[in-house]
């Protein structure tokens, strides 16, 4: 069986790379769902965020739940930075 791939890599500062990685954290290690599994680090400057899923479908699935919660993230640092 052929499972689907998908890598994100986001550069930025350190400090809002971990911030994204500790508000991804929580999903990441315990996810709703059994559309597949994913692993973020982070390495080289880099926040890779790595998802598996078994089908298409799924994989558009973990994908659309991942950006979605990264776009939040971001979001909300932005309006810390702001206050």
């Amino acid at each position: 069986m052929r499972r689907v791939y998908v890598c994100l890599e986001l550069e930025g500062e350190e400090e809002k790379l971990k911030a994204l990685r500790s508000a991804l954290e929580p999903e990441i290690l315990s996810p709703p769902g059994e559309k597949g599994e994913a692993r973020i680090v982070l390495k080289g400057g880099k926040l890779v965020l790595e998802m598996w899923s078994d089908s298409i479908g799924g994989a558009r699935a973990l994908i659309n739940s991942y950006l979605y919660l990264l776009a939040s993230a971001m979001n909300s640092l932005e309006e810390v930075e702001k206050a």
